[in-house]
């Protein structure tokens, strides 16, 4: 009903699907919660995370699941994201690297994760590490949060560098 898309792209296939990839560009693609339950069958919130009901996206994914280079930029009905980086061994999450900048604005993070103490974040954070299961993931995270929302007040121009191993998170603000 709401969706459009305009994209190119090509294809590489291989008969070994870790070789397989491609380069999709993305112009415009505007999507509705609606629109995607109609092709899944269900909306993609759920209890734990409420997808906003309005999508747009742009932006470039090239490679494949061995070596993603993604550089995309998604502006929904409750703030921006933006994301730009390179992911490798994405099959493998214990194995997979990573290095990528994330950019918000407005993006409220409290209705999407459905915690009432939590608003909107803007910020520009880097990440590089290693692993996306909280037993593997060694991570450092550097970068600028321009306003954050927690518990009723809005903090503003936090510089942060961080770390992320296993379980445990330390920062320096």
């Amino acid at each position: 009903k709401n969706t459009q898309i305009d994209a190119t792209g090509a294809l590489v296939t291989n008969s070994d699907p870790n070789r397989a990839g491609g380069t999709l560009t993305i112009r415009n693609l505007h999507t509705t919660q609606t629109d995607i339950a109609l092709f899944t069958g269900q909306r993609l919130s759920n209890d734990q995370v409420y997808i906003p009901e309005d999508l747009r996206a742009h932006g470039t994914l090239s490679g494949s699941l061995n070596n993603l280079l993604v550089n995309l930029a998604v502006v929904t009905s409750d703030g921006t994201i933006a994301l730009n980086g390179r992911f490798t061994n994405l099959a493998h999450p214990n194995a997979a690297t990573y290095a990528a900048t994330v950019k918000t604005n407005s993006l409220d993070i409290g209705s999407i994760l459905r915690n009432d103490q939590l608003t909107t974040i803007s910020a520009d954070l880097t990440a590089t590490g290693r692993g996306f299961t909280p037993e593997q993931m060694d991570t450092h995270l550097r970068g600028s949060i321009y306003s954050f929302g927690y518990n009723g007040y809005v903090y503003r121009n936090i510089n942060l560098d961080g770390n992320v191993r296993g379980n445990t998170f330390e920062v320096t603000t």
